[in-house]
C-alpha cells in the first residue's frame, strides 16, 4: 500500500470517528508498566523514573526530579513523523507541577534526517499559557497543554521529544509528565479532553 493511500486512509478513519479515534507515534506514551521507549539522561544528582502511583489519566507517570541547583532530571524519545507531512501533526502532554521553583522544558525538535539526525527544522512547545486542567491521581493539580495543528516543514522527517526538569538557585523542580502525544490527532485526549 502506498504512503499517500495510507495517509488518505487515515484521514478518512478520522474523519468518520471523530472523539474516538487518534494516531500518536509515542512509544509508551502513559508509562503504565515502564519508561520503555524512552531514554532517561538524568546529570547532577537529578533524576528521571517511572513512578507508580500518581498519573492522568491513569496510574503511572514518568517522574523528573531535580532537587539541588545544577540538578537535571531528562527524559527523550525520538518518532517518525515523516508520514504526516500531508496533515500536520498535533503535539501535547500531560504534567503536574510537584516542585516548580527551579526551571522546566518539555518541547519537540523537527528534524529533516531520519533518527533526529541532520538539520534542525523548528521547534515546538506547548502552550502552557492555554492549560487546561484535567483529572487524574492526585485528583487536582494535573494540566493538560499542546501545539495542534502545527503543518510540518518541507522536508521533515523526525522528531526528538525532550522533557526535563532543572534545579536552580531559585529552588527546586519537580514534574510528573503523562499521555505524551504527537501525531495527526483530529481529537488529541478522546477520554475527556476535545482538541478543537
Amino acid at each position: 500500500m502506498s504512503t499517500k493511500l495510507l495517509q488518505l486512509l487515515a484521514l478518512l478513519l478520522i474523519a468518520v470517528t471523530p472523539c474516538a479515534f487518534g494516531i500518536n507515534m509515542v512509544q509508551n506514551p502513559d508509562f503504565d508498566a515502564d519508561t520503555g521507549g524512552w531514554t532517561l539522561t538524568p546529570q547532577s544528582g537529578g533524576s528521571a523514573y517511572r513512578d507508580c502511583c500518581f498519573g492522568s489519566p491513569d496510574t503511572g507517570t514518568l517522574r523528573l526530579d531535580a532537587f539541588s541547583d545544577g540538578a537535571i532530571g531528562e527524559a527523550s524519545q525520538c518518532v517518525d513523523i515523516h508520514k504526516w507531512t500531508l496533515t500536520g501533526i498535533d503535539f501535547a502532554l500531560r504534567y503536574f507541577p510537584n516542585a516548580p521553583f527551579g526551571f522546566h522544558q518539555f518541547k519537540l525538535d523537527i528534524y529533516d534526517a531520519a533518527g533526529c539526525g541532520g538539520n534542525l527544522l523548528d521547534t515546538l512547545y506547548p502552550n502552557e499559557g492555554a492549560a487546561v486542567a484535567v483529572g487524574g491521581t492526585p485528583a487536582t493539580g494535573w494540566l493538560e497543554a499542546g501545539d495542534y495543528g502545527y503543518a510540518l516543514p518541507v522536508g521533515a522527517m523526525s522528531a526528538r521529544l525532550d522533557v526535563s526538569a532543572a534545579g536552580t538557585a531559585a529552588g527546586s523542580a519537580s514534574y510528573f509528565v503523562d499521555h505524551v502525544q504527537v501525531g495527526p490527532l483530529d481529537v488529541i485526549f478522546v477520554d475527556d479532553f476535545d482538541g478543537d
